[in-house]
């Protein structure tokens, strides 16, 4: 899933999250549904910038090992 563009990515989650939201709105209100959902949101979007984070600080460090290394050799 992370080949999909980030905004086509948030489209197909909010497609799937659309009916759950509605659901949780029939049975526990607005305001708990509300909240639910902007627990789990925020709790996902941290995770993923977590994430984001590690494979940045990872390519990060391969290219500061590519440069040590080729300057090593010359």
């Amino acid at each position: 899933m992370h080949d999909i563009p980030i905004l086509s990515r948030r489209r197909l989650q909010a497609e799937v999250i659309q009916p759950i939201y509605d659901e949780m709105v029939k049975r526990l209100g607005e305001d708990e549904a509300q909240s639910i959902l902007d627990t789990a949101i925020r709790q996902a979007a941290i995770a993923e910038g977590v994430q984001i984070c590690a494979v940045a600080m990872f390519w990060i460090d391969h290219h500061i090992l590519v440069r040590i290394n080729n300057v090593d050799n010359v």
